[in-house]
This record gives C-alpha cells, sequence and structure tokens, in this order.
C-alpha cells in the first residue's frame, strides 16, 4: 500500500470530525464518513472483494489516518461525542467506527518506541517530526499534501 493512499479523502474528514461547528451529530457524521472512505480504501487494497475488511484490518488503518490527521482537540472532541451521542446510536456503525477511534487514539497516546518493530532513534526522529507538524494546524496539511503529491 503506498503510505499515502488515503491521505487527502480521510485526512480531512477526521479534522472536519473535530473543528466542525455542530453538535455531536455532526461530528460523529464527519468521523463516520471518513471512515466509510477508509473502507472503501482498504476494499480496493485488498483486491476489491465484496467482502468488507475487518476490524484487524481497519484498526490499524484508522491509526493511520489518526496519526496524520494529528487533529486540532481530538481527546475533548472524541470524549465529547461519546459523552452526548444517544445511546442507541451507539448501537450502530457510529458507535462501532467510536470505538475504533478511541482505539486508535488510545493506542498512539501509550505506544512506546519498545513496544514496535522500530529502532528507538526512529521513533523519537518520527515523534519530534510529528510534534513539529502538531503546532502548525493549516501549514501540516499543506506540508503533508506536498510530501504525499512528492512521493
Amino acid at each position: 500500500l503506498c503510505p499515502f493512499f488515503f491521505l487527502n479523502a480521510c485526512v480531512c474528514g477526521v479534522c472536519c470530525a473535530c473543528v466542525c461547528v455542530g453538535g455531536w451529530g455532526t461530528k460523529v457524521e464527519c468521523v463516520v464518513e471518513c471512515s466509510r472512505e477508509v473502507t472503501r480504501q482498504l476494499k480496493r487494497a485488498l483486491g476489491g472483494t465484496s467482502k468488507l475488511p475487518g476490524a484487524d484490518d481497519l484498526l490499524p488503518a484508522m491509526i493511520y489516518v489518526v496519526k496524520l490527521a494529528n487533529p486540532w482537540r481530538l481527546q475533548s472532541n472524541l470524549t465529547f461525542m461519546q459523552e452526548y451521542t444517544p445511546p442507541s446510536r451507539l448501537l450502530s456503525e457510529a458507535g462501532y467506527i467510536l470505538t475504533h477511534l478511541a482505539s486508535a487514539v488510545a493506542f498512539l497516546s501509550e505506544v512506546t518506541a519498545d513496544q514496535l518493530t522500530i529502532q528507538p532513534g526512529d521513533f523519537d526522529r518520527k515523534l519530534r517530526e510529528a510534534s513539529a507538524l502538531h503546532t502548525g494546524r493549516d501549514p501540516r496539511l499543506a506540508a503533508a499534501t506536498a510530501r504525499a503529491a512528492a512521493a
């Protein structure tokens, strides 16, 4: 898979969910739409079968998208969606997707270099790069898009 195969569609979706004006419903729908696009891209990458990708495929993709998007106030927006979305709504696709999003956020918040198959120096360098990108919000997306286009 190309590392940027769903950068434009999905990163924008995750960012939209966290900055769009509106209540829990608007935010949840943005996240669900992003997840649907991730699923479409995964289906294409897995050979275009009619079978939907499973959680073992979706979660790593969500982790990747959240890492690339690095959305502003993600944790507070996720908590808002989890607290204010009606329980009946959490028993559907939206609940499944919010659980994956929460899992991706938890993984990225807790992961350390020794838990991965990456050299600690590379991990630290990439973490510093991600932190630098996080401080610039809109320029970050422009820079990431430019890098994706150049790759």
